[in-house]
């Protein structure tokens, strides 16, 4: 039971207020937003998602630039209410195209309306973008991005894609997934509609020292946003050598059965719309068409599976210079394909509290990576940064090439003389790599059959796919 919804964005402003049940009498929006500043400025971090206060419960989650909150008198669930949360998201996402304060605040209305769809009285009354769609009245208003031409010291230009060859007929912006439902039958240009697959894999990894692995798992799950025109079915395959359920063997068993051609997936977890029926036969999935955006399945390997690959390999290395100074060296290796690259990368070095002065140095500065005949050179970017009053180091590299190598230096100065130092650490690396996925799970075709026709489309994964018949893939 959910007393009262509203969005703020990063500045504390409230962009939306809705209240469901007279049990909360005031909007706590601003109360929510002072223990939310209180707490980062105290505790140098955000509260946690569910947290009470003056006898009301709160619960938030950040999309973006946007923070969803809702309070509740009641003992109510926490994952009934971040669920609830998450598909509210999704569809004013699929409503708006794309979710940002600019879109929310120029989709006022068409938010207010769907909010207050979903949710009558506190209860959730439907999620899903194909039934609401026919209840709501309001037409979403496009932002329309500024051009790069128009944006000032810009000097891009798309001949320059086609220069180094990354554009080509196939290929697709990004952005193109950023459309509504509500346009449907607006866009002539065409006629079938679109389909966009995004198969995205988390890497959880905790190693010691000396590189050993102590811990690992993977979350995986298929996102598809569908905007086919006519009512379909979608047919996916996935890989044949998936095999669901965790067998238990001893540590010798499994380093024996590491060569497997078999990937071993503790548990999978499939919407409610799928069709299983062939699933088991030939890891096919079925369902009927859709309209917005969807999570067909999520699943998870732990960390007694041996096809987890850890793509950087670190080698920190502390060197004592005084008694009050320190040298930290730390080496990272990218273990991918020379044709692979990870687009972000950021590494946060906690530094002990007691430190007084701290600087970072480039040692190995990344390289110049050459795309195309003409000359033109794309390097990767470092930036270094240390904060005095968190007294955390940080490292960024955008576009990580594979079979590549980074190093940098911390002079670590402490505020009194010691032996040794104990305090640094824990490393922690976030990075992001396009077309990669440590299990090796693919969607091997995706067949969209018309209501009525027995023909169909194969196209390959891991891109947007044109719904008509024999239309080449959109890359």
């Amino acid at each position: 039971m959910i007393s009262q919804l509203f969005v703020l964005n990063a500045r504390g402003d409230t962009l939306l207020v809705r209240i469901f049940r007279d049990d909360v009498l005031d909007s706590r929006a601003e109360c929510f937003w002072k223990y939310f500043v209180n707490h980062k400025v105290v505790r140098n971090r955000a509260p946690s998602p569910v947290f009470n206060l003056e006898g009301v419960n709160y619960f938030w989650m950040r999309r973006g630039s946007l923070i969803f909150v809702v309070t509740s008198v009641k003992n109510t669930s926490p994952s009934f209410v971040f669920e609830a949360l998450s598909r509210i998201v999704t569809v004013l996402r699929d409503y708006f195209g794309k979710l940002d304060e600019e879109n929310f605040m120029a989709n006022f209305l068409l938010a207010y309306e769907a909010i207050d769809e979903i949710l009558d009285d506190g209860y959730i009354q439907d999620t899903s973008s194909s039934v609401l769609k026919r209840f709501i009245l309001n037409e979403p208003v496009k932002i329309m991005p500024q051009s790069p031409k128009n944006k000032k010291g810009s000097k891009f230009k798309l001949s320059k894609l086609r220069d180094l060859r990354l554009h080509t007929p196939q290929t697709t912006s990004h952005e193109s997934a950023n459309k509504s439902v509500l346009d449907e039958g607006k866009d002539k240009s065409n006629k079938h509609g679109e389909i966009f697959v995004d198969l995205v894999e988390r890497l959880h990894v905790s190693v010691d020292k000396k590189g050993k692995m102590i811990s690992s798992s993977i979350e995986g799950k298929l996102i598809v946003r569908c905007y086919l025109r006519h009512a379909s079915t979608l047919k996916f395959g996935l890989s044949p050598d998936i095999r669901i359920g965790r067998s238990v063997q001893n540590g010798s068993d499994q380093e024996n059965n590491r060569d497997s051609s078999q990937i071993q997936v503790d548990s999978f977890n499939f919407h409610e719309s799928l069709d299983l029926t062939k699933f088991e036969a030939n890891r096919e999935l079925s369902l009927r068409s859709f309209d917005g955006e969807l999570t067909l399945f999520n699943y998870r390997l732990s960390r007694y599976s041996p096809y987890i690959h850890i793509p950087f390999g670190i080698h920190p290395h502390l060197e004592k210079l005084s008694s009050r100074r320190f040298c930290l060296t730390i080496k990272v290796i990218c273990d991918l394909s020379a044709l692979m690259k990870a687009s972000t990368f950021v590494m946060s070095i906690p530094l002990p509290k007691r430190t007084t002065h701290a600087s970072m140095i480039n040692v190995m500065p990344p390289p110049k990576i050459h795309k195309s005949r003409n000359g033109r050179v794309k390097t990767s970017l470092d930036k270094l940064e240390y904060d005095d009053k968190t007294k955390v180091a940080m490292w960024e590299r955008r576009r990580f090439y594979g079979q590549s190598e980074g190093c940098i230096k911390i002079n670590i100065t402490i505020d009194r003389e010691t032996k040794t130092l104990r305090d640094v650490g824990p490393i922690s690396v976030r990075f992001e790599i396009p077309n990669y996925t440590p299990t090796g799970i693919e969607i091997r075709y995706l067949r969209i059959q018309p209501a009525g026709l027995h023909s169909a489309l194969v196209s390959s994964p891991t891109s947007p796919l044109g719904a008509a018949q024999g239309e080449p893939s959109r890359w």
